[in-house]
């Protein structure tokens, strides 16, 4: 062996791969039909990364020597990083032919197994190696990682450890480490363990992208970010690796609500691989949060073309087209994910959501059962699960797995609350102060709000936390009751309970709901201010909410649609503050509607202003919760899958006894209602101008 050979294995060894090659290319100058040499120069093209040059360089010593083992192995390892593994195999095989000891091509040969997912051959390969050369550290970090794939963590973390033990600055043990401990829940020591692979090697770019996964894992995804910022500055890598870093960052970006952003870097991933799934399916989330549904969907589709079994794109489009009411193929999408994956307890939580809003509920309920059985966290499953039997008339089970709110994603509510016990019900409270808090939307704290002076009754000290739109109108509950602003400080308290927990501390049944009406009553100074408004009557007076906010979906109605049942009156009064911009040009085209705007400054003036009106026609929102409240006369008109709250088919509600509802036929059908309720007015607004005249001939009304 030649000094200048000699000298380049020595560089090899310690990694100083460069300068081997520089010695190496003076040694195959002196000598160049020297398989030996070549087949080394191949060595260390393939630990820089050259794998095309590298490969040249084997075949090369392979030419020189078609028996030159340590070529035929290089070769082989090669394609199979080129994603030629069964070319690989057998390149390893030919070397192992020759030299059945030879431990580095019984790693490679399992190398080239583990690509064709034979993980058990795989494994047997690589324990071969080791058999043969019991501290080979190459091989026992490829162990480590194939068991890894077959579940065996802690017999993958014991082959990285000794891997470690042997080479404390191998990047590769540390890398692979670093993922066992991530599967194992061990998030800060794999973070750490990158960590100390980047101090060796601060190019080492899977192990920056692995910290950075990492990181976004923790939820801390704005170093997350920064993370993949610093992947992506890295040269010399694939576009396949910068578009899945594209991705990740992207997914990082959507969920610290940078929607724009996050599009742009799907973009950007989709622009080096446009048929890359994981892009579209995270296109497609980020577009459903920003409200472009019909893209939303699109990328969805894009993403199932390209691999039908992508389970995250149809788990991801079920549940949005059951919002948009397009149910049947909700469940259809979500039966095609059981097809493929029949124990995914998600498929089966999405499948109960498309059937319940069909109002086949006894299906509905066998789902929910089923997703509870099968997913690791049951939370959103079993909340979903009470509302079905909420809805379905099921009060005594339905409370209870309503409960399971309170900790699904995005629920929060802004106070410490965690010095103080939850009251519960069954427990005495007589001269202890309770916080009763508002936590969800506006309806939902009008429609509850009434269980207050209940608690009040067993002798306790209410405060009250609602939010500060109704901070008014709730004084009229109860004089006892201290009502505070939920954005300001809360006073000491003792014991705490979510309004909505309200009707499980009582044990309420459909036959024990407190439905007394009215409970909310506008101050009388804005009675004034609104009679003075509104001036000397004229006719019956009609108020209508026909749009929302909209979350969930498919509660409003365009103003076009509800056109016809508009100009059959000479005067409309319109309860809400704001407009869809959509509605802006129809409303022009009906001068009957008083619309008041920022003149509803808060919820007291809603109710002042409905105090006066013969009848409130609304859709499902918090407008036909104060009606009821108000015990005023309202039809609430329905979408095909109502809130579990309006409970199923009837016609009234055991919440609001002078409410009427109207329900329609199929998904999308206000026509239907619209009709119904052009057919009822006319002998509503007779009796109401017999009631009238009556009134105009006896004392004012």
């Amino acid at each position: 062996m030649t000094p200048l050979l000699e000298q380049a294995i020595t560089l090899l060894e310690r990694g100083e791969c460069q300068r081997a090659l520089a010695s190496l290319d003076r040694a195959l100058a002196a000598t160049p039909r020297d398989a030996a040499t070549s087949a080394l120069r191949g060595d260390a093209l393939r630990l820089l990364n050259q794998r095309d040059a590298a490969l040249a360089a084997y075949r090369q010593a392979a030419a020189i020597d078609p028996t030159h083992a340590r070529a035929l192995n290089g070769i082989g390892l090669i394609r199979t990083e080129q994603g030629r593994p069964q070319d690989g195999l057998a390149h390893h095989d030919r070397a192992l032919a020759l030299h059945p000891s030879f431990a580095e091509a019984h790693n490679g040969r399992g190398l080239a197994l583990a690509r064709l997912d034979d993980l058990p051959a795989a494994l047997a390969s690589f324990t071969q190696a080791l058999t043969l050369w019991p501290n080979y550290v190459d091989a026992l970090v490829n162990a480590g990682n194939t068991l890894r794939r077959m579940g065996r963590l802690d017999d993958a973390l014991a082959h990285h450890q000794r891997a470690l033990r042997l080479d404390p600055k191998s990047t590769d043990a540390l890398y692979s480490q670093s993922g066992v401990l991530g599967a194992l829940g061990r998030v800060d020591e794999a973070i750490a363990l990158c960590d100390r692979a980047l101090a060796i090697d601060p190019h080492f770019a899977p192990v920056l992208m692995r910290r950075a996964t990492l990181l976004a894992l923790q939820a801390r995804h704005a170093d997350a970010v920064v993370s993949f910022d610093q992947v992506l500055a890295l040269p010399c890598e694939t576009e396949t690796f910068y578009a899945k870093a594209h991705v990740l960052r992207a997914d990082s970006l959507r969920r610290l609500d940078r929607l724009a952003e996050a599009i742009a870097a799907y973009d950007r991933a989709l622009a080096l691989r446009p048929n890359f799934a994981d892009a579209w399916v995270g296109r497609g989330i980020g577009l459903r949060s920003l409200g472009d549904f019909d893209d939303a969907i699109d990328n969805f589709a894009k993403a199932l073309a390209i691999n039908p079994h992508h389970i995250e794109a149809r788990l991801s489009r079920s549940p949005l087209l059951a919002s948009l009411g397009r149910n049947e193929e909700s469940e259809a999408e979500a039966r095609a994910i059981l097809a493929i994956d029949p124990d995914n307890g998600a498929a089966y939580n999405n499948l109960g959501n498309a059937l319940q809003r069909q109002g086949r509920m006894q299906e509905a309920l066998r789902s929910y059962e089923t997703a509870i059985r099968l997913v690791s966290d049951p939370t959103a499953a079993r909340f979903n699960y009470g509302m079905c039997l909420l809805q379905s008339g099921d009060f005594a089970r339905g409370w209870r797995e309503y409960e399971f709110r309170g900790r699904t994603d995005g629920w929060q509510v802004g106070w410490d609350l965690a010095a103080s016990p939850v009251w519960s019900g069954g427990t005495p409270i007589a001269g202890r102060t309770i916080l009763l808090y508002a936590e969800q939307g506006l309806g939902d704290t009008i429609q509850f709000c009434r269980y207050a002076p209940m608690v009040a009754a067993l002798g306790a000290k209410v405060l009250l936390g609602v939010p500060p739109v109704l901070k008014n109108l709730t004084h009229s509950l109860d004089e006892t009751i201290d009502v505070i602003d939920v954005d300001q400080p809360v006073p000491a308290f003792d014991l705490h309970c979510s309004i909505m927990s309200l009707p499980l501390a009582f044990g309420t049944e459909r036959a024990t709901i407190p439905a007394r009406v009215p409970y909310l009553s506008a101050p009388d100074d804005y009675r004034t201010k609104w009679r003075t408004i509104l001036g000397p009557r004229r006719g019956p007076r009609i108020g209508l909410a026909w749009s929302g906010n909209d979350k969930p979906l498919g509660r409003s109605i365009p103003l076009d649609t509800i056109g016809p049942l508009v100009s059959m009156l000479p005067e409309i009064y319109c309860l809400q503050r704001d407009l869809r911009p959509s509605d802006i040009p129809a409303l022009a085209l009906h001068q009957g509607i008083r619309f008041f705007g920022h003149d509803l400054k808060d919820f007291s003036d809603t109710a002042a202003l409905m105090q006066e009106l013969d009848l409130i026609i609304s859709i499902d929102t918090s407008v036909l919760h104060l009606a009821g409240a108000l015990g005023r006369p309202a039809w609430g008109m329905m979408p095909f899958a109502a809130d579990w709250r309006w409970l199923m088919d009837c016609e009234d509600s055991p919440w609001y006894p002078t409410m009427r509802l109207f329900r329609p036929r199929a998904s999308g059908d206000w026509q239907s209602i619209i009709d119904c309720i052009r057919t009822e007015l006319p002998p509503f607004l007779e009796t109401i101008e017999a009631r009238s005249s009556v009134d105009l001939r006896g004392s004012p009304r």
